[in-house]
């Protein structure tokens, strides 16, 4: 009785079947040198293998290690990598400060005299009022008095500053030696700015 061995099946050019040095790296990892190393954030990979990770999306990102993306605060929809699904812009006057939102309906109103440019997370207060919609619970914007301006973001009521020509807030008094009918300023050392 003859018995077939391995040795007698195979060609005589045949060697042995190449082996992986190295397991292959999971989803959310990357080949580097013999180191499976994670993703950088806003990079991210599907599948299992030694392929480099890809970038997300514009206005997109992911946490290190990621599989996935999502979209960034100030933007709405679903990332996908595979189709290039956009992440949108959410539209001025409104705000987005999550990451991840994926309908329209995510994008919130600003309130009254607050306002935000597309893609915004955030709200400000316009020109020329002062206040915190973002702050927990919001600050509402509110108007400087009249003839005083403040820039757009403004926080607090000392930001409204008198136009040129105007004193800083501090009031008139009749003057003891100009008659009843004739106003000064009092001293400058009363001057303060003023908000509403």
């Amino acid at each position: 009785i003859y018995t077939l061995s391995l040795h007698d099946a195979l060609p005589i050019s045949a060697t042995p079947p190449c082996r992986r040095a190295f397991p292959a790296c999971k989803p959310g990892f990357h080949r580097s040198g013999g180191t499976c190393l994670q993703c950088a954030p806003g990079f991210f990979k599907t599948f299992i293998g030694d392929a480099p990770c890809d970038a997300c999306p514009d206005n997109s990102t992911s946490s290190a290690g990621g599989t996935s993306c999502e979209c960034n605060a100030g933007y709405y929809g679903g990332p996908d990598p595979q189709f290039g699904s956009p992440c949108t812009a959410c539209p001025a006057g409104k705000k987005q400060p999550d990451l991840g939102r994926q309908d329209s309906s995510d994008c919130l109103d600003c309130p009254s005299l607050a306002m935000s440019a597309p893609g915004s997370n955030q709200c400000a207060c316009e020109a020329n009022t002062y206040g915190n919609p973002n702050a927990n619970p919001p600050v509402e914007c509110v108007a400087c008095t009249s003839n005083a301006v403040a820039g757009q973001d403004s926080r607090e009521v000392t930001d409204c500053t008198c136009i040129e020509g105007f004193y800083l807030g501090y009031p008139l008094q009749t003057s003891p030696t100009g008659g009843s009918n004739t106003t000064t300023p009092l001293p400058r050392s009363e001057e303060r700015r003023v908000g509403k």
